[in-house]
């Protein structure tokens, strides 16, 4: 079983305020091991027919509630900043290597179109 670490007050969880609204989070130490099991090749067919289904069906739906759009500010500007205030220091190694990466994908990345969940996909290039 993987144990759980305290953050920095104690605590097993957090909650982390996203723009969907609150979630829970806990991280784990590294649980050695095997996937629980290997499906088959039938059980791999029959799990993409099932993928595709819903990815069929949800080209379909609209959301009555709003989803924002998974742009660039939704996907990296706005979580590097939650981030930051998360943490004591933005000189942070970990911070800096993470920021680095957000601003190396913002220069090589374009987006086709928007992508709002549920209403389609999105590409990236």
């Amino acid at each position: 079983m993987a144990v759980p670490y305290h953050d920095k007050d104690g605590h097993l969880m957090g909650i982390l305020q996203i723009p969907e609204g609150q979630h829970s989070w806990c991280l784990f130490e590294y649980a050695p091991g095997q996937p629980a099991s290997v499906m088959s090749e039938p059980q791999n067919f029959h799990f993409g027919e099932q993928i595709a289904r819903i990815h069929q069906v949800s080209d379909q739906y609209t959301s009555p509630h709003f989803r924002g759009t998974a742009d660039l500010d939704f996907l990296s500007k706005r979580p590097l900043k939650q981030i930051a205030s998360c943490i004591q220091e933005t000189q942070n190694t970990d911070f800096c290597f993470i920021e680095e990466l957000c601003l190396q994908w913002e220069k090589h990345q374009t987006f086709e179109k928007s992508f709002n969940p549920g209403d389609g996909d999105a590409e990236l290039n």
